[in-house]
């Protein structure tokens, strides 16, 4: 049977009714507004950007109450010593998509850890290092806002990335773990005979702890970094000293180069590790800077791209090209001149970097 229906009772009389029928019926007269002009529609435009950037600082000052923002103690000084290879192949890089699993990506898939067909692959820096990296990931982390994936892309023939917990057996005698535990040793006071690889664990903080503490890892000398301030651009509730893994990864490597070669010249063969961070960084503090936004979470982080030298490699094979170019022409034709800019600049690894470094297992 159909259910019974109601007919609904009409309301009773009240101060929104009268003797022609509801208010709201009546239609006021009402004056129809002027078009505004450009420039008042620019002066809207400005009010609203200063109501956003209002709203944004007091947004900051609430964080600053909650202690959910960080203070920036590093100008980029650091990055600016490094020798980097140029970054022409990454400024017109559009987004495309991966020839292996059809997902969309601008540099080089996440999915797949294979650069991308938009990116010319001459001009990509392959960095060679002398021992073996071992990467362990937490797999709830995104790979995508994850930093230590630039060195398993720069230095492939080097660098592993392993799933956790799916982690091979290491060898503490020839090992070590960068992570700063309470027991872990000094870059300093590092004591060890032989040293061939190093392992490095991606994940945030809370999470590490669950991995430094495998059956495994428990074995393998710590090792900690302490002179570093981080520039990374995500914010933590960490002191400076916790960098980005890619950070770590680039100062660890450096550092214990230089220890175990001592008498030799650094001539920056390792600087490229930081090729794709350098320039995440300069992107976002031109963004912030050219349009004026406030950067939240990092208070005092925006001060502007970093202007880096040119690799020593490519700075000493343009000088050379460019005089034996110039006394060539000179022979020839006294009115004849070479730019240095037309010689060609490989990357600093490429020239200086041990060619029998190991592959990856």
């Amino acid at each position: 049977h159909p259910l019974p229906t109601t007919k609904k009772k009409r309301p009773e009389q009240s101060e929104y009714h009268n003797q022609a029928g509801p208010v709201h019926s009546i239609r006021p007269h009402t004056h129809t507004p002027k078009m505004a002009s450009k420039g008042e529609h620019a002066a809207t435009g400005t009010h609203k950007r200063g109501e956003r950037e209002k709203d944004a600082r007091r947004t900051v000052e609430r964080m600053k109450e909650m202690n959910l923002v960080g203070k920036s103690e590093a100008d980029g000084s650091a990055l600016q010593d490094l020798r980097l290879s140029p970054h022409t192949c990454l400024s017109d890089c559009p987004r495309s998509v991966c020839s292996s699993c059809d997902r969309t990506s601008k540099f080089y898939c996440y999915n797949c850890l294979r650069w991308m067909d938009s990116v010319p692959q001459a001009d990509i820096p392959n960095v060679l290092i002398p021992y073996r990296l071992s990467i362990i990931h937490h797999p709830s982390e995104n790979v995508s806002k994850s930093t230590a994936f630039h060195a398993k892309m720069l230095a492939p023939a080097s660098t592993s990335v392993y799933k956790f917990p799916d982690i091979p057996d290491f060898h503490p005698s020839t090992s070590v773990l960068l992570f700063p535990s309470d027991d872990a040793v000094a870059m300093e006071d590092l004591e060890m005979d032989e040293i061939n690889h190093v392992i490095v664990i991606d994940s945030q903080w809370h999470r590490a702890n669950n991995i430094a503490s495998d059956s495994k890892l428990k074995n393998i000398t710590r090792v900690k970094l302490k002179q570093y301030k981080t520039t990374f651009w995500r914010w933590q509730l960490k002191t400076s000293e916790c960098l980005a893994t890619i950070e770590a990864i680039y100062y660890f490597i450096r550092d214990l180069w230089k220890k175990l070669n001592q008498g030799q010249e650094y001539v920056g063969q390792f600087d490229d590790l930081m090729w794709l961070y350098v320039w995440n960084y300069n992107v976002i503090q031109k963004k912030y800077q050219e349009q004026g936004k406030v950067f939240f979470h990092i208070e005092d982080y925006i001060k502007g791209p970093v202007e880096l030298q040119p690799s020593s490699s490519s700075s000493t094979s343009s000088s050379s090209s460019t005089s034996s170019s110039s006394s060539t022409s000179s022979s020839s034709s006294s009115s004849s001149s070479v730019s240095p800019s037309s010689s060609s600049s490989p990357s600093p690894s490429s020239a200086t970097t041990n060619s029998s470094a190991p592959s990856s297992s």
